[in-house]
């Protein structure tokens, strides 16, 4: 019985119910999508180490010991190595907490009416200067790791249930709370020839390109996404009671900019085939679930 659903699956039940079921309540996961998981929670992990003190590269070895490089795509040890000194560079420092306890929290909020709770993870509390004349403010910091942004990610990534919820969860506890700062590490393959390289910056050619993306939410916005995720909670409630999880074919096939890893599954029209090949996916491990 489900007891709970994370922040992070929130965006994944809307998207696809049939996926919400085989990647959250059966654990099954891609090869693509399990590297891109461990990439991203290193990632998580070398932003916490400095923020305790662990100088760069100490932090780097130790978040990456037993990392093993994809087969193929640009997510490797080196390139998160590669990250965080551009990262550095970049910005100066890494993101300073509020406080030395403000980093790596855990919360758990319930909505009126709705049984299921929300559970999630907020990666650090900073402070951060938007330059827009207000000075540093606290911002709830979420790092992103992706290989693939959209021409209008920064409108996708404004409407996040999971950024919503952040923000929600943030205000009970910090009424000063300015909103959600996605801290973004876009990774590419990078340039190694010269005229590729020519007029490129180091970042660029090595394949590393940051952006942050500070939302501020209003109480409308707010005030919908409690209502737009209680309804999403009372479908998943029928969704379990009837042992049934539809399908959002054809559009939610590509909607993270590759094909979904269980399109294969999906796509046959026998029952007895589709257990055969769901046998073949990767159970996920126990706390690799990022957020």
């Amino acid at each position: 019985m489900l007891k709970f659903i994370r922040s992070s699956h929130l965006d994944l039940l809307s998207t696809c119910p049939r996926k919400f079921q085989y990647t959250v309540l059966e654990e099954l996961t891609g090869d693509g999508e399990s590297s891109s998981t461990r990439f991203g929670t290193a990632w998580h992990l070398i932003h916490h180490l400095i923020r305790q003190g662990v100088p760069l590269h100490d932090a780097w070895t130790k978040a990456t010991d037993g990392y093993i490089d994809p087969p193929k795509g640009a997510k490797t040890k080196e390139k998160l190595l590669k990250g965080i000194e551009h990262y550095v560079r970049r910005y100066g420092h890494t993101l300073e907490p509020i406080s030395p306890a403000a980093t790596e929290q855990e919360f758990t909020i319930r909505l009126p009416g709705i049984s299921l709770p929300i559970q999630g993870h907020v990666d650090c509390i900073g402070w951060w200067d938007a330059n827009e004349g207000r000075g540093r403010e606290k911002w709830i910091v979420d790092h992103k790791t992706t290989s693939w942004l959209a021409g209008d990610w920064v409108q996708k990534y404004s409407t996040s249930n999971q950024f919503k919820c952040y923000y929600k969860v943030g205000k009970l506890e910090h009424a000063d709370l300015a909103g959600v700062l996605v801290d973004i590490f876009h990774v590419t393959m990078g340039v190694s020839t010269p005229r590729g390289q020519a007029g490129k910056s180091p970042e660029q050619i090595d394949g590393c390109h940051f952006y942050r993306l500070p939302i501020r939410f209003t109480e409308f916005a707010i005030q919908e996404w409690e209502q737009f995720v209680a309804s999403k909670l009372r479908d998943l409630d029928n969704y379990l009671s009837h042992d049934f999880f539809p399908m959002h074919a054809p559009t939610a096939c590509g909607a993270y900019g590759s094909n979904c890893a269980f399109l294969n599954v999906c796509s046959s029209q026998d029952p007895d085939i589709r257990s055969t090949m769901k046998a073949t996916y990767i159970e996920q491990p126990e706390g690799q679930d990022q957020e």
